[in-house]
């Protein structure tokens, strides 16, 4: 049901938009659409059971897990395109994730082996 609102998914679309730019972060969103911070983490809070920051972070690992399994990068190109500016942190939050290290992911999923 989360897909269908248009807020979050105004909120997906900016963050897709922007999700190699290290900028990328919660007052970065409420200011583009407008909000104060308040408005905004009030609007968050009555659609989502996630903070603001914890949908910032399954947007940026849906799009690497999407990368990954393209084949066409590697887990470092992907930590830079998802805005992650340390390679080794992003395999941490990605196996925090995924339960799984995003090298590992990739050789499980990836399309062009």
């Amino acid at each position: 049901a989360l897909q269908q609102d248009p807020f979050l998914a105004k909120v997906m679309e900016l963050v897709t938009a922007n999700i190699e730019s290290a900028d990328l972060n919660v007052k970065m969103l409420y200011t583009e659409m407008g909000m104060s911070r308040a408005q905004f983490f009030r609007k968050i809070k009555s659609i989502s059971t996630l903070s603001p920051n914890k949908i910032v972070m399954n947007i940026r690992m849906n799009l690497a897990s999407e990368m990954l399994r393209q084949g066409t990068m590697n887990v470092s190109e992907v930590a830079y395109r998802t805005g992650f500016s340390d390679p080794a942190y992003f395999s941490k939050v990605f196996k925090s994730v995924y339960d799984v290290s995003p090298i590992n992911y990739q050789k499980k999923y990836a399309k062009n082996k």
